[in-house]
């Protein structure tokens, strides 16, 4: 089950690239409205994938396979999802995060405040977004204006420092590239209280996290 997950969630992953590139040349309605609709539909599939990973998960731990030394590595996983499944399931999953509570001490305080506020910790999402809203809003109050070209390029010439990231910085193809986080899910016994979910194992650098300037396709390179 996990595997033929896997394997869909890389063909539709596949394509979706696959549709992109021709909507950044000249179609015309009819074509680049047939292309939209086909890129829909398999972002939607990796969607609905990606929800599967719960299911399968699930049937792991019923399986035993788990205690049985298999690693699990489930794929769009995040603490909102160890939460809902539970500690018991989803002990020793591994996962790649770009966001924890305990990665900094800025975490962890951005973190506290928006448990105090919801009830809950943070997602990679959240945090992410988080993110990238201070970010803007502070290149616009740098930069005396809110003209994009200005922002954006005041966006890029300033470093990420912040909850989410401590050394981000957005490239020149508009990535954002920072540090991601290998982490392990603790098991109910390592778990000192609500939402202390998991572990970091390892941490891998922007170079090795994300694909190279060189190796980028994006037409934004080198102007």
């Amino acid at each position: 089950m996990i595997d033929e997950n896997l394997a869909r969630s890389r063909a539709h992953r596949n394509n979706v690239h696959r549709y992109r590139r021709p909507l950044a040349t000249q179609l015309s309605d009819l074509e680049r409205a047939c292309i939209e609709r086909r890129l829909s539909e398999e972002q939607a599939s990796m969607e609905v994938l990606s929800g599967d990973n719960t299911t399968a998960i699930k049937q792991a731990e019923e399986f035993g396979l788990v205690a049985q030394g298999m690693k699990i590595v489930p794929m769009s996983f995040q603490n909102v999802d160890i939460h809902a499944i539970g500690l018991k399931a989803t002990r020793g999953d591994l996962i790649l995060t770009s966001f924890f509570e305990d990665v900094s001490l800025a975490a962890r305080r951005f973190s506290d405040a928006f448990y105090a506020r919801r009830n809950a910790m943070p997602s990679q999402i959240q945090a992410g977004v988080y993110s990238a809203v201070r970010h803007y809003l502070q290149a616009v109050k740098d930069a005396e204006s809110d003209d994009g070209a200005t922002v954006m390029a005041k966006m890029r010439a300033t470093p990420v420092s912040d909850a989410y990231t401590a050394n981000g910085r957005i490239r020149e193809d508009q990535r954002m590239v920072h540090d991601l986080y290998l982490v392990q899910v603790k098991t109910p016994e390592e778990s000192k209280g609500p939402w202390d979910f998991v572990k970091l194992v390892a941490t891998i650098p922007p170079d090795q996290a994300f694909r190279p300037l060189d190796r980028s396709k994006c037409g934004l390179v080198g102007k």
